[in-house]
């Protein structure tokens, strides 16, 4: 997320948070970044481009940003629902969206992270890349 390379830039510099100068460069250097055709972009979300999408579990992270609802990459979010109902052969909507979050290392599914992962699983059944089926979630035939 642009707001998490800002504040890794100002850690890198010994700063505690990034001011203004340091959110205006970062989001130039993105930008150029995002032009270079090396990176791609979804919202505010940045990730090298054709890199395999994993899901990392987040219940050490120090930075309380990496375990906000809306800091998670959607395509992380979406590999995660995609192993779980992989692995499940097949669940019910809500326990796709609490088994993804506990592969992000989460204890918890709280109302902001379960609407976001929702989103997720609304987005991949109208992609086609689930399927809703007699109220269990399967993973799309190839």
């Amino acid at each position: 997320h642009a707001d998490e390379v800002s504040r890794r830039v100002a850690d890198i510099w010994g700063l505690k948070k990034a001011g203004n100068r340091i959110v205006a460069a970062t989001n130039k250097a993105l930008r150029r970044a995002e032009g270079s055709e090396s990176v791609e972009t979804r919202g505010s979300f940045y990730s090298v481009k054709g890199r395999a999408v994993s899901v990392r579990d987040r219940s050490g992270v120090t930075s309380p940003n990496l375990r906000k609802a809306d800091m998670l990459p959607p395509a992380e979010m979406r590999e995660a629902l995609r192993a779980f109902v992989e692995r499940q052969v097949g669940c019910g909507p809500d326990e796709a969206v609490i088994g993804a979050t506990r592969l992000f290392g989460f204890k918890r599914a709280g109302p902001d992270l379960k609407a976001v992962m929702d989103k997720e699983l609304r987005a991949m059944l109208r992609d086609d890349v689930l399927l809703l089926r007699d109220g269990y979630v399967y993973l799309k035939d190839s």
